[in-house]
């Protein structure tokens, strides 16, 4: 993650409230790995990766390498969307959810 990238993502996680999400997001900083890094191609399950075009927290290339990485995946590119495509195209979200299980 380079300076500019967490000038952006360090305030959104940091108000998000979300204590977790904090201290994991802070804690792969201090490491320089992201929590999931060397991990992703342990995943041998189908897999449903759902993600806005527009998220400013992660951005899409981070779903393009989940993507890549899981075995059996299939990824769903939100146009028009942010880090919450559950609510902002809730519609069609749900609807990739049941056809996928």
């Amino acid at each position: 993650m380079n300076e500019a990238e967490l000038k952006i993502r360090l305030p959104l996680k940091l108000n998000s409230n979300e204590p977790y999400v904090i201290d994991r997001f802070l804690d792969s900083i201090e490491k320089r790995l992201d929590v999931l890094d060397y991990r992703l191609s342990e995943i041998s399950i189908p897999t449903l990766i759902l993600w806005g075009k527009e998220d400013k927290i992660f951005s899409f290339d981070h779903a393009l390498r989940f993507h890549k990485e899981i075995k059996n995946s299939k990824l769903v590119a939100f146009e028009n969307c942010g880090h919450m495509p559950q609510l902002e195209k809730a519609e069609k979200f749900n609807q990739e959810v049941l056809q996928f299980l």
